[in-house]
């Protein structure tokens, strides 16, 4: 006498929707969290161009006083193209002490701005340049 058993080896339907849907919730939570870290990826690396060209601005002008002085005297505004955004520079001398003024430097002050339509990008340096007097 033969007897075969009936084994039960197969998917139901029940559990390939249950995994499905367990899946599905997992990609959708990495998939957000990758969103998330490229936006704040490109904020980080607006601010660092806008600190870096606040840097490039000063050493300029430390090392060329009058570079920027044709523009600044007609009030144009500074403009710098850098990865298809427009970064604005002002500069902007600080009043000087009798100190500044006996080592022949003047304070000034960088600002590099980079408007975004939900926020703005700022950065700004700090230092001294030769007096052209």
């Amino acid at each position: 006498m033969n007897v075969t058993y009936l084994t039960n080896k197969g998917i139901t339907l029940v559990e390939i929707v249950v995994s499905v849907s367990i899946l599905s919730i997992i990609l959708i939570t990495f998939g957000s969290i990758f969103v998330n870290m490229n936006k704040t990826s490109i904020s980080n690396n607006e601010k660092l161009v806008a600190v870096h060209l606040a840097k490039g601005t000063l050493d300029r002008l430390k090392v060329d006083p009058g570079y920027y002085n044709e523009k600044l005297a007609n009030g144009e505004a500074i403009i710098e193209e850098i990865n298809e955004k427009r970064y604005r520079i002002n500069i902007q001398y600080l009043p000087q002490t009798a100190e500044n003024i006996k080592a022949g430097l003047k304070p000034v002050l960088i600002e590099v701005k980079l408007d975004r339509k939900d926020y703005t990008v700022s950065a700004s340096v700090e230092g001294y340049v030769e007096d052209e007097k």
